[in-house]
């Protein structure tokens, strides 16, 4: 058993990183291609109330050339340390779309002819659990952090969800054009959320249903029997008190947008007089 050095995940491991990996940096920092710079200053509180700033210095290549520069400048700091590493698993992450589309290219990494993965913008790559990628997003650690959530508390998520509207493909608009009291057939109807016949006949379409089998139906299973029934009644069924349905409904009115719609009724010569509900 070893008696010297520290704990792994010990507090001062990050430290001790980046004492062990400044002579990388500054090789890279004093390279010809240096790549871009760019520097984050973050403000640290202190006990004695002042204010100082910690500095945090990033380089990003801008071409190919600059990049294969500093990765021979990384695999000998490799070899200089006897540091292994698996450089087939180097990925590239870019902003540039039209090398993005390649998705894979060669490139060297000091004196090794490597094939490497392209990520866009958008997606990441896992770096010792941390997920980074080209933009300022973090699409790909939350989706990660979802799933392990929905996993972790045994989560379960539908999407079957069933939406059942009754309708049909015959508007009754169209069989209750009732001059006298068109406007209050409407508002009945609509109460009572009917707008196909289909939804009111039998399922063979050749019976008018019995009321009392509309009402059962409904949310509101109150009321006589309203007038627009009656409507219907007289004038789309046979007049021996069957129900029977007078219309052939064969052909569907709506069958889509395109559709030529039923014509307008001749305009009506006399005067239209709306009763409005009973009192």
């Amino acid at each position: 058993m070893s008696k010297t050095g520290i704990d792994q995940g010990e507090s001062i491991c990050p430290l001790l990183w980046v004492i062990y990996y400044d002579p990388i940096f500054k090789a890279i920092n004093n390279s010809p291609f240096p790549g871009i710079s760019y520097q984050v200053n973050i403000p640290t509180h202190i006990p004695q109330d002042d204010i100082y700033s910690m500095r945090l210095q990033h380089k990003i290549q801008d071409n190919i050339d600059t990049l294969e520069h500093n990765l021979a400048i990384t695999d000998d700091f490799y070899q200089l340390t006897n540091i292994k590493i698996n450089k087939d698993k180097t990925t590239l992450l870019t902003n540039n779309k039209k090398l993005a589309e390649k998705q894979r290219m060669n490139i060297y990494f000091g004196n090794n002819l490597i094939e490497i993965n392209i990520l866009p913008i958008g997606k990441a790559t896992r770096i010792l659990g941390v997920y980074l990628s080209a933009d300022i997003y973090n699409k790909e650690t939350i989706l990660k952090f979802t799933k392990w959530l929905i996993t972790f508390y045994n989560l379960s998520v539908s999407t079957n969800f069933q939406f059942k509207v009754k309708g049909g493909v015959s508007p009754i608009s169209y069989y209750i054009i009732d001059p006298k009291c068109l406007y209050s057939h409407i508002n009945s109807l609509r109460q009572k959320v009917i707008m196909f016949l289909n939804q009111i006949i039998t399922i063979d379409s050749a019976y008018l249903l019995e009321y009392n089998e509309i009402k059962a139906s409904l949310t509101n299973k109150t009321g006589h029997t309203p007038r627009w029934y009656k409507f219907l009644q007289e004038h789309i069924t046979l007049q021996n008190n069957s129900n029977r349905l007078n219309i052939d409904l064969g052909h569907k009115l709506i069958q889509n947008p395109c559709v030529q719609r039923p014509k307008v009724p001749l305009p009506q010569t006399d005067p239209i007089s709306h009763t409005g509900k009973p009192k």
